[in-house]
């Protein structure tokens, strides 16, 4: 189920995208092991709409969580042993 959910009741529905856009989805950085954001559920022109209306007032919402799983450093040591040995 959830590991964590923290439930909010917003009073006018043009605030929901503006309350997630302070926690829109950012590509992972290269000291974060972890990267968690609102995107878009169906993809538009504009690349704004982080809240979908559906039927009978719904909404949907879409949170992409991101992992590293090597860093970088381990990462680029392999692939420069695999080329010296490639090379020799």
């Amino acid at each position: 189920m959830f590991k964590n959910i923290s439930p909010f009741v917003l009073i006018e529905p043009t605030q929901e995208d503006i309350c997630l856009s302070e926690y829109a989805a950012n590509p992972i950085g290269p000291h974060q092991s972890e990267q968690v954001g609102w995107v878009e559920p169906v993809e538009t022109a504009t690349g704004d709409n982080l809240t979908v209306m559906l039927n009978e007032g719904q909404e949907m919402l879409c949170m992409r969580i991101e992992k590293r799983v090597l860093p970088a450093s381990a990462v680029n040591k392999k692939v420069s042993r695999r080329n010296q040995k490639n090379q020799s």
